[in-house]
């Protein structure tokens, strides 16, 4: 995609779905946030990347990391960069990993 081409950027997504199919949420905080939020899509990254990309808009995809508080696992920066890079043609998808390095270490 060309930046030029861009029409907007949505500067705060989530991942919520692993490539194994991992949910990213528990399934007590997912009923929450689908009663919050009425209707709640859960996309693979190559699904949000296609909804992004028919849009020509760019997107800032960051996990959902209740982690810490929940010790249900996230989807990790890796699998989201991972995923990013398996993309063909890459759309313009960008991973919020910097401050979760600095709580987690390398690893984010």
């Amino acid at each position: 995609m060309d930046v030029e081409e861009l029409v907007a950027i949505d500067v705060h997504t989530h991942a919520e779905v692993s490539a194994g199919g991992h949910a990213s949420l528990s399934a007590e905080l997912f009923g929450a946030s689908e009663r919050y939020f009425k209707e709640h899509p859960r996309p693979t990254i190559p699904e949000m990347a296609a909804y992004y990309r028919e849009r020509k808009m760019a997107a800032v995809v960051f996990t959902v990391d209740a982690e810490h508080a929940t010790g249900h696992p996230r989807i990790s920066n890796q699998e989201i960069a991972h995923g990013y890079l398996t993309l063909s043609p890459r759309p313009y998808l960008f991973r919020g990993c910097r401050l979760l390095r600095r709580l987690r270490g390398e690893g984010g």
